[in-house]
């Protein structure tokens, strides 16, 4: 029988710990953790029969008897688990902060390079207009530097602290928050873009990579600005 969100009805899958829609964790009912659950009463060890030695008799010989009056239940997400906390492996590419799902590396690298692309094509332009009407090159240079820097600093500065979100952050679907889950100010956003990214790609690139294996999949940039990013589930109130 599918699994339905007891919040908005959405179908979920086998595995699902929470609802894409809504957020809402995933409760675990009594009969599915039952399904999972296997028992060591059900483990069957092999006995051995003992060969009765010179000068005693066969009823003499009593076999071993396994004990399985003390079994108890082991759950099978309980064992995997355990290995799992042996074993050094790198976060789940989505992470969960409260009901909230982090972005993962891909999303984020994504709306980066749509970020970049606004720019570049704004300079294209430029260089075709520069190219076509070289009577007019130097307003066309000076209108440009004010256009590339208007678009940076609504893009980078202005939108992120009015939405939390980029060109590119908001065509992908995350967005940056508090690491108090709340919306990041407008000084935490001057500090994550304007020194978080320089000091983060510096050592070729490392700081932005370090959100692969960072528990809470943050980069330098974020654990400068005390900032998340999440995939957007809603809008501020």
């Amino acid at each position: 029988m599918a699994r339905l969100c007891q919040n908005c009805k959405n179908p979920l899958s086998e595995r699902a710990k929470f609802c894409r829609m809504c957020g809402t964790p995933v409760v675990i009912t009594s009969s599915e953790n039952a399904s999972n659950t296997i028992t060591k009463s059900e483990v069957i060890l092999p006995t051995k029969v003992l060969a009765p030695s010179p000068g005693v008799s066969a009823k003499q010989v009593v076999p071993p008897i396994v004990s399985t009056t003390k079994a108890k239940s082991i759950s099978v997400v309980q064992i995997v688990e355990k290995l799992s906390s042996n074993l050094s492996l790198a976060p789940p590419t989505n992470a969960l902060v409260g009901s909230l799902e982090q972005a993962g590396f891909l999303l984020r690298m994504g709306a980066f390079m749509l970020d970049v692309l606004l720019m570049m094509v704004l300079l294209l332009v430029i260089a075709f207009l520069a190219n076509n009407f070289m009577n007019y090159q130097i307003v066309i240079s000076k209108i440009a530097k004010i256009l590339f820097l208007v678009l940076w600093i609504g893009n980078f500065f202005i939108l992120p602290s009015i939405k939390g979100q980029t060109l590119g952050k908001w065509l992908i679907g995350i967005r940056i928050i508090s690491l108090n889950q709340t919306r990041a100010k407008t000084s935490q956003i001057v500090i994550r873009h304007l020194f978080g990214y320089p000091i983060a790609l510096i050592p070729f690139a490392l700081g932005l990579l370090w959100l692969i294996w960072d528990p809470k999949q943050q980069g330098w940039h974020d654990k400068l600005a005390k900032t998340l990013v999440i995939k957007k589930r809603f809008d501020w109130q």
